[in-house]
């Protein structure tokens, strides 16, 4: 089947019901035998018209306003004119038109070869003009520019001020970095030092930079275990914590195991343990491969939610828990450029209620002079130093020690958010 067919009823998926690329991606891999080039082609037209989405939306309405703007047609010339656009050097002009004509007529759709070769062809050479009064409006035009909802862009003008939303806006184009965590129980740093594929990070001992096409996680040092990846944000929190001998920690929000797989290496010389609860089947089977394939052994996993936890783990008694919970993920928009798109602003209210459940959940299994830290990977004040306040202020039993909204320009990796409690109540 012609790629740019499922390309189109993924960018209709992911923009008009508001189902996240990952989810949408898998179904469709599931339903259909595509070749590992035609996978990776889907990967990049989807990708990259979402990145660019509101723009090319704009320019292929302006070229044919007789189509409504979320009409099959209009989807379909969008992800034309993405390549167009960005890949005209891999795939040619002519190879586009045609490709786009053939996926027209299986569907029958109301754009004949002819249409879509005059108008594409126009569009390769002629740039759509942005109106003056367009432009006169910040938010209105970043967010054509961007493919950020203007929403999104005041919430952020508003917290965090122009300058950092503007790094926010300009990063988020940025093609993301892989990077990898060091297990150091059975790699040196110094082995990658002078390896092309990789580049040291300055900010964490641990922490390396994949500098080559393709996942990083499948090069043969990820699947012997001697790294695992793990975003440099997660690694920068990660390496800041103490470690006290013996310390028994909780890890509660798991998804990939990195987090557990972390505090365990990092545990596994003072004699400490390490519990992580994940939320589904296939988070804790991969977590647990995770685990058993870098040689973490003082971890234990459980499959529950976070109502089940206290039955697997009673309150008062870890020295240090992490709470991971479920948040916005707006900290992951280079990876992943749908979140902007399907996050709805009136979604802000359930996610933020969640969070707090975790944390005031997490905060129950801590001992006395233990350590609660929460991260979430976001960049909203509501998520992280707002809520923390809110928290602090229902509670005596903890007290701030260190917070920090890290954002992706800071280390060239996800913005995060965490904060480090320790509690002094009984």
């Amino acid at each position: 089947m012609e790629v740019k067919i499922l390309a189109l009823r993924a960018l209709k998926e992911i923009i008009d019901e508001k189902n996240s690329f990952q989810i949408v991606l898998e179904r469709i891999l599931n339903e259909y035998n595509l070749s590992n080039e035609d996978k990776k082609l889907l990967r990049l037209d989807v990708l990259g018209s979402i990145r660019h989405f509101y723009f090319l939306r704009y320019e292929i309405t302006t070229a044919f306003p007789e189509f409504e703007s979320d009409a099959d047609e209009i989807y379909l010339l969008i992800l034309a004119l993405h390549e167009i656009r960005y890949h005209s050097k891999k795939i040619a002009l002519y190879q586009t038109i045609e490709s786009t004509a053939t996926a027209s007529e299986y569907l029958s759709l109301r754009l004949t070869a002819s249409d879509i070769s005059a108008k594409l062809t126009f569009l390769s050479t002629h740039k759509t003009k942005i109106p003056d009064d367009l432009k006169k409006d910040p938010y209105a035009y970043n967010s054509l520019f961007f493919s950020m909802p203007s929403w999104l862009i005041r919430m952020w003008a508003d917290q965090y001020g122009d300058e950092q939303t503007m790094n926010i806006l300009l990063t988020s184009q940025r093609r993301a970095p892989q990077w990898l965590a060091i297990n150091q129980s059975a790699a040196e740093r110094d082995s990658y030092s002078a390896d092309p594929r990789f580049t040291l990070s300055t900010e964490v001992a641990g922490g390396l930079m994949y500098n080559c096409p393709g996942p990083c996680s499948e090069i043969p040092e990820v699947r012997q275990g001697n790294l695992f990846v793990q975003d440099l944000s997660l690694q920068y929190l990660l390496e800041r914590l103490d470690y006290p001998y013996q310390a028994k920690s909780l890890h509660i929000g798991a998804v990939t195991g990195g987090v557990a797989a972390n505090l365990g290496l990092k545990l596994q010389g003072k004699n400490g343990s390490v519990e992580a609860i994940f939320a589904d089947e296939k988070r804790y089977r991969r977590g647990k491969y995770l685990l058993q394939r870098i040689g973490v052994k003082n971890c234990q996993c459980y499959l529950g939610s976070l109502k089940m936890l206290k039955t697997y783990a009673p309150y008062g008694e870890h020295d240090l828990v992490v709470v991971t919970p479920p948040n916005s993920y707006l900290g992951q928009i280079r990876k992943r450029p749908d979140i902007p798109l399907t996050l709805k602003k009136e979604d802000l209210q359930t996610v933020i209620a969640l969070e707090r459940e975790y944390l005031r959940e997490a905060s129950l299994f801590v001992a006395p002079d233990g350590v609660l830290v929460y991260a979430v990977q976001t960049m909203n004040l509501r998520e992280g130093d707002q809520l923390i306040k809110e928290f602090l202020e229902e509670t005596s039993a903890f007290v701030l020690m260190k917070s920090r909204q890290i954002f992706p320009i800071d280390f060239n990796a996800d913005g995060l958010y965490f904060a480090v409690l320790k509690r002094v109540g009984s």
